[in-house]
């Protein structure tokens, strides 16, 4: 890339080589920068989520935990009621070079979405006082409805900066968040129980709405009905996928209430929680690179997902061993009532290895427009993890067992996708299933071992070892990588 900058001839006589091969470069340079500011936000919030979790778990004890990991599981799903409004802003702005085109769809898109929300809230309350139906905790779910608007238009201003590559202000509202959760976990959770903890949820969404329509500039134009039929076209596709995936993350969480009770999902949902801090790693990535593959040709698209997907099986598996030996030792020492989900969330850290290179795979399909191959595999994978959980519940193996089933349909899903994405396989043998291998050993052993602590000690160290062999000897550029990652100019162009 040197040469053409270094010699004014071959500037001059290859022009439209040059300019085919200056975009992909600038591309790159772009996405390393902005993956590593939101990556460091991610790493400077993570530790503060983690502490504000422990306040939560502590507060209110396993049951009522278990009913606010429910409340949090329905905030979750509410996020696809939106008929795909949100996914349609991430997909069209990016192509806008109008700017009051771009404010114009983002307030088309809060109205529509804030208008949904409340027919199916007024629904849901018209439809209980007419039947006369008893809900438990009233208080406590009306505010998770007023929770579930205020999160679909945070979401809305989180999408509109990602497709106009404002990812500074996304990772300084991610970090704001993080801190602002403390305070408000101790003030409002402790003594109000679980309408407190609902009411945190509010308070973190609308500070954090404030902070990026002041830092990023947002502005909500005038709407146009007109323009709902092209962001529900756009968007519908990407929010089927969507949706798939997250069933694919919490279908087993609905398991584990339905069928062990809310007590064994507060304590499955420990691992649940962390994993989310994980995915944001990978997720970060892909949403650094969906805007830029969907302007791309599908060959840079392919470029990219091969650098990523090489770089983050180098990377992930360092963060996720360090968890794999820290978690334990913290649940043992400040939360000894959840002691019975270290076992599970161990499976589940091993899982999400797996899960990680399932999204950016994900990414790169709907950025090339393979949202049936894409919806195809995840539909087996989530038949894989359902069928698979339900055996192993009836066979007694509880929250274990329905770790283990999540875990073997991720590893089914990522194998399947990055086969999908690349038909050289060449890049897959080398970085994947070297690691696959690995884990998938650890994943047997498990519940082998058991939840003594020798045991888990003994399975620790082995985990180490295992992807300590690989990937620091092994492939020591990761290291420099790192090292000139920190090393980078944080400052966006």
């Amino acid at each position: 890339m040197l040469d053409y900058f270094e010699s004014p001839t071959n500037h001059l006589n290859t022009k439209r080589r040059f300019k085919y091969r200056l975009r992909p470069a600038i591309d790159m340079a772009s996405v390393l920068r902005h993956f590593s500011i939101y990556s460091l936000g991610i790493m400077l919030s993570i530790p503060l989520g983690i502490v504000s979790m422990f306040l939560i778990t502590k507060y209110l004890g396993p049951s009522l935990y278990g009913t606010f990991a429910l409340f949090s599981l329905f905030l979750l799903y509410s996020r696809y009621f939106d008929l795909g409004l949100a996914r349609g802003v991430l997909k069209i702005i990016p192509g806008c070079k109008d700017e009051n085109e771009k404010t114009r769809l983002l307030g088309t898109s809060v109205f529509g979405t804030s208008a949904l929300y409340l027919i199916i809230i007024a629904t849901f309350i018209i439809v209980t006082k007419i039947t006369g139906f008893y809900i438990r905790y009233q208080d406590a779910i009306l505010l998770v409805f007023a929770v579930m608007v205020i999160q679909q238009i945070w979401i809305l201003c989180e999408n509109y900066l990602k497709a106009t590559k404002d990812i500074p202000t996304i990772a300084l509202s991610t970090v704001l968040m993080a801190v602002i959760k403390i305070p408000i976990v101790i003030l409002l959770v402790k003594g109000m129980s679980l309408s407190g903890a609902v009411l945190m949820l509010f308070c973190v969404y609308a500070i954090a709405i404030a902070y990026m329509r002041s830092a990023g500039q947002l502005k909500f134009g005038t709407p146009r009905l007109s323009d709902l039929r092209p962001l529900f076209n756009k968007g519908f596709p990407i929010l089927m996928s969507d949706l798939a995936l997250f069933l694919l993350l919490t279908f087993d969480k609905i398991i584990v209430g339905r069928f062990l009770g809310t007590e064994q999902l507060g304590y499955y949902n420990i691992g649940f929680l962390i994993i989310n801090y994980i995915v944001f790693l990978p997720t970060a990535l892909g949403f650094v690179l969906l805007p830029r593959m969907i302007e791309e040709k599908k060959e840079d698209a392919s470029a990219h997902f091969t650098s990523s997907i090489s770089k983050l099986s180098k990377i992930a598996p360092a963060f996720i061993g360090f968890l794999f030996i820290l978690l334990p030792a913290l649940i043992r020492k400040y939360l000894t009532e959840y002691i019975p989900a270290i076992l599970p969330m161990k499976i589940m850290l091993i899982g999400v290895f797996f899960f990680s290179l399932s999204i950016i795979a994900s990414y790169y399909l709907i950025a090339i427009d393979q949202q049936r191959k894409l919806l195809f595999i995840q539909s087996i994978s989530m038949a894989i993890m359902v069928s698979l959980a339900i055996i192993a519940i009836r066979l007694g193996h509880g929250i274990v067992g329905v770790a283990m089933a999540s875990a073997s349909s991720y590893l089914f899903m990522a194998t399947c996708l990055l086969f999908a994405c690349k038909k050289d396989v060449s890049v897959i043998m080398k970085r994947y299933v070297p690691i696959a291998t690995t884990l998938l050993f650890c994943l047997i052993l498990c519940p082998i071992v058991g939840i003594g602590l020798v045991s888990n000690i003994l399975l620790s160290i082995g985990f180490i070892t295992a992807y300590a062999a690989l990937f620091i000897v092994k492939d020591k550029e990761c290291l420099k990588m790192l090292i000139s990652a920190i090393r980078r100019p944080m400052k966006p162009k």
